[in-house]
């Protein structure tokens, strides 16, 4: 079982090989790829990776960093087909962030886009494993022939020299991709200030698809089209949105763009959204704004008649769809329940990275509103240490459960036990039903309401840095009526330091508040902006610590909530 054999399943069943499977807009047309179609490239992609590249089947990895799009999942698929990990990475991150998560993974090969080439060259020196680029678009933006000394490939170039060639040999079929193969590598945030790579195999994220699609069978089949909107580096899109409509037979729209979701979904009309709450939140303001701009719908709104508004509602998502999965985040009941009122089935479902990642899922047709579900038919699910409450931390197990981190025992020691139990740090409440709620974090991620986690440890060695800085603490902070976290920074400055720059004198409160406001600003400028403090608090006192001289940070949990 791996997820190319999910893909090739496809191509034997009646009609499966003229089944639409990509669905997207490019320079203003549409563009379909059948099933068929996307396997001659995926071969040829195989084909110029083994040949051409001379990458080895079950060797060092490769990394993705592109947006969504059918090459993403193609390039994907060759590599996966070869039992080559990959390594997906967020197109956004900062050239360190990237430069780091490439050596710890020994990756040898890039695929990119050419607005990347800046990036790459700023750090092209210190990736040493790295021994080629294939960038998407070379041709299209005249893109260097070599990086550093590394070739520049162009895609179109390699896969169409690989789809003429009329060698019979079949790197496919010699690779045999195996069920316990590694798939991908997932880098988290890291504890240490390093992300971590979990290292997850075809056998984790096959099965996890698996037993979601149980959950749903009765409501989904080979006819619905998933429309992605979440990138496809995220564990919850990657499976939701790749893995499990491959499983299915089923159709991949792409958005254009973030401001082109609703246009696109009245063209695509698609029938199955994945989603985080953010997404959900302007979806809903959307509706709203529409109706209050709109005097009849005004006028029902008022007279408690929203619902005669709902086939129109649903015209503007395409007029198909019949279920959104949300998350990623937590999600407010409050927005849950005005999108059930509209006939926007929402279900909500948890999980992370190291479990492939799908954990728990409220079935479609229970009114559990506000929990995470139940979970899946192979998930082992225990609450570990429960307080008077039962309120304790989930632990998980069973065949999603990732291998490890990638050359991180340790990491890997204090989440997984011996006895194969994955300590997710969230903890949560059980009811009689099988119900789980999410009651906060042992842990101190921060989880933002796009779903990106943050780990403050990451963000607090990148500041601490400083010689300005004599104590950091960076903890998750909410605004009223909002529901995910931000992350915030309280910082105390080291004033001895500021007072020997200051020619002896003790400097003005005032001047050195901005300072260390400029100070977490400037050292912050290495990570994702996602993980840049939005409230910065500057005291005088130092930070309160345990005797083992670490910070509190529990005692400074809400400090900077409104």
């Amino acid at each position: 079982m791996s997820i190319y054999s999910f893909f090739s399943e496809n191509l034997s069943r009646p009609g499966g090989s003229e089944r639409t499977l990509f669905f997207f807009r490019q320079g203003g047309s549409d563009v379909l790829r059948t099933y068929g179609e996307a396997a001659k490239r995926v071969a040829a992609v195989a084909r110029f990776a083994s040949s051409r590249l001379a990458i080895k089947s079950r060797g060092a990895p490769v990394a993705i960093m592109l947006d969504n799009g059918a090459n993403w999942i193609e390039l994907y698929l060759g590599h996966n087909a070869l039992a080559i990990p990959v390594v997906p990475l967020d197109p956004k991150l900062k050239p360190q962030e990237i430069s780091y998560i490439l050596n710890d993974s020994k990756a040898t090969v890039i695929y990119t886009d050419a607005h990347h080439i800046p990036v790459y060259s700023e750090i092209i020196d210190s990736l040493p494993e790295v021994k080629a680029l294939v960038l998407v678009d070379g041709k299209a933006h005249n893109a260097p022939a070599t990086l550093g000394g590394r070739p520049c490939y162009d895609l179109g170039d390699l896969l169409g020299e690989a789809l003429a060639c009329n060698d019979k040999d079949d790197p496919i079929a010699a690779a045999a991709v195996a069920n316990d193969d590694i798939a991908s590598i997932i880098y988290t945030s890291g504890t240490t200030g390093h992300p971590k790579g979990a290292v997850l195999t075809n056998g984790n994220f096959c099965s996890d698809a698996d037993a979601a699609i149980d959950m749903f069978r009765q409501h989904v089949d080979s006819t619905d089209d998933f429309f992605v909107i979440l990138p496809l580096f995220h564990a919850f899109s990657f499976n939701t949105n790749f893995v499990v409509p491959l499983r299915l037979g089923c159709g991949v729209q792409f958005t254009t763009s973030l401001r082109t979701i609703g246009e696109d979904m009245r063209h695509f009309r698609p029938s199955i959204i994945m989603a985080v709450p953010l997404l959900i939140e302007k979806m809903h303001d959307r509706i709203e704004d529409g109706i209050k701009k709109n005097p009849i719908g005004r006028w029902l709104a008022r007279l408690g008649l929203k619902r005669l508004l709902i086939p129109r509602i649903k015209a503007n998502f395409g007029g198909r769809l019949k279920l959104f999965i949300v998350g990623g985040a937590p999600c407010s009941a409050k927005l849950l329940h005005e999108m059930r009122a509209l006939d926007m089935p929402i279900i909500e479902g948890y999980g992370l990275t190291e479990a492939a990642p799908i954990v728990s899922i409220r079935p479609f047709d229970d009114n559990h509103v506000g929990t995470i579900g139940i979970p899946m038919g192979n998930v082992e699910l225990r609450l570990a240490d429960k307080d008077a409450n039962g309120v304790g931390e989930i632990l998980v197990r069973g065949p999603m459960v990732m291998k490890g981190y990638l050359g991180n025992p340790e990491a890997t020691a204090e989440t997984l036990d011996s006895d194969g139990w994955l300590h997710t740090g969230d903890l949560a409440s059980q009811d009689a039903d099988g119900f789980l709620t999410i009651r906060g974090r042992r842990k101190a991620l921060i989880v933002n309401r796009e779903g990106k986690n943050i780990y403050p440890e990451e963000v607090e060695i990148c500041i601490g840095r400083d010689r300005h800085v004599q104590d950091v603490v960076v903890i998750g902070y909410t605004e009223s009526g909002e529901v995910g976290e931000k992350v915030g920074v309280i910082v105390v400055p080291d004033m001895d330091y500021f007072t020997s720059e200051n020619g002896g004198r003790t400097p003005d409160w005032t001047k050195v508040e901005a300072k260390m406001r400029k100070v977490v600003a400037t050292r912050c400028k290495s990570l994702a902006e996602y993980k840049t403090p939005r409230k910065v608090e500057v005291r005088k006192d130092p930070l309160v610590r345990t005797s083992a001289g670490k910070v509190r940070r529990f005692a400074y949990r809400n400090a900077l909530d409104e």
